[in-house]
C-alpha cells in the first residue's frame, strides 16, 4: 500500500480508537504516526479535539497552533480554536476573531472546492448544497453563541463593578462612622480623665485611650478591607497592641522621675486640693 493508504487507515483506526473503544492515548499514538509523514489538517483537527476532551487545553491549542502553521486558512482549525477561548477560557473577544475567520476561509476554500467538484462527471450540487449550507449554519451558529456569551460576560462584569463599588461605599460609611465615634470618645474620655484624675495617671491614661482608639479604626478597615490586610498595616497593629500592652510598666516609671524639671507626683487637680480651713481670730 502507498503512504496514502496507509496514513487514512491509521485515521480510521484512531477515529474507532477515540469514539468507540475510548482509548484516547492509543488514538493520539496513532494519529501521531500518521503527522510524521504527512501534515494533515484532519489529523491535526481530530488530535486537538481528542486533547481538548481529555481537559489537556494548552497542548490541544498548541496542535492547534502546529497545523494552522501547515494549514494557515483552515476553518476547522480556527474553529476548534474558537470553542476553546469561548468556553474553555472563557475568552469570548478572542473566540469572535477565530471563528470570523474560520467563516472567511471557509467561503475562500468553498469556491476552489466547488470549482473543482462541477469538473467531476456525475456533479450532483445538491449533495454540494448540503454541505456547505451545513458548515456555514454551523459556523454562524458557533459565532451568535460565542457573541451571545461575550454580552452575558459583559453584563456579568459589569453586575460585579456595581457590586464593588456598593460594597467600598458602604465600607466608607462605616469606617466614617468609626472615625467619628473614635474621635468623639476621644474628646469626651479627655475632660474626663483630665478633671478627675492626677496629670501623671491623666497622660498615661488618655495616651492609652488613643493608641487603643487608633488600634480599633486599624482593625476595623482590616476586617472591612480584605485588601489592606497587608504586613506593614499588620506590624503596625502588633506594635500598637505591644505599646499597649508596656503601657503600665510605663505609668509606674512615670510616678518615680520627674517630668520638665518638676515631679509630675506634686501636680494635684483642682479637686485633689486641701480646702483652706479658716483662720481663727
Amino acid at each position: 500500500m502507498d503512504q496514502f493508504t496507509i496514513n487514512r487507515e491509521l485515521l480510521k483506526k484512531a477515529i474507532d480508537l477515540y469514539y468507540i473503544q475510548f482509548k484516547p492515548t492509543e488514538a493520539i499514538e496513532t494519529i501521531d504516526r500518521v503527522l510524521q509523514t504527512d501534515k494533515n489538517s484532519f489529523a491535526y483537527s481530530l488530535k486537538a479535539r481528542i486533547l481538548k476532551d481529555l481537559g489537556k487545553t494548552d497542548d490541544a491549542l498548541k496542535t492547534i497552533d502546529e497545523g494552522l502553521g501547515h494549514y494557515l486558512k483552515d476553518h476547522v482549525l480556527l474553529k476548534l480554536k474558537a470553542e476553546i477561548f469561548a468556553y474553555i477560557l472563557f475568552k469570548p473577544a478572542e473566540a469572535i476573531a477565530f471563528v470570523q475567520q474560520a467563516q472567511l476561509f471557509f467561503e475562500e476554500s468553498n469556491a476552489a472546492l466547488k470549482s473543482f467538484i462541477k469538473s467531476l462527471p456525475g456533479y450532483d450540487e445538491s449533495e454540494y448544497l448540503i454541505g456547505y449550507l451545513g458548515t456555514k449554519a454551523e459556523l454562524k451558529i458557533l459565532e451568535s453563541d460565542i457573541k451571545n456569551l461575550h454580552n452575558s460576560m459583559f453584563v456579568l462584569d459589569q453586575a460585579k463593578n456595581i457590586e464593588k463599588r456598593l460594597i467600598g461605599e458602604r465600607v466608607r460609611i462605616i469606617e466614617l462612622l468609626g472615625l467619628f465615634t473614635a474621635i468623639f470618645a476621644f474628646i469626651f474620655s479627655s475632660v474626663q480623665i483630665f478633671t478627675k484624675v492626677a496629670l501623671t495617671d491623666a497622660l498615661v491614661l488618655q495616651t492609652g485611650v488613643a493608641l487603643l482608639l487608633l488600634t480599633f479604626l486599624i482593625a476595623l478597615h482590616m476586617v472591612l478591607a480584605p485588601e489592606a490586610r497587608t504586613k506593614p498595616l499588620a506590624i503596625l497593629l502588633l506594635i500598637l497592641i505591644v505599646v499597649l500592652v508596656l503601657l503600665p510598666f510605663y505609668a509606674k516609671f512615670l510616678r518615680t522621675t520627674s517630668l520638665f524639671g518638676f515631679n509630675v507626683n506634686t501636680i494635684q487637680t483642682e479637686q485633689e486640693k486641701p480646702a483652706m480651713t479658716p483662720k481663727k481670730e
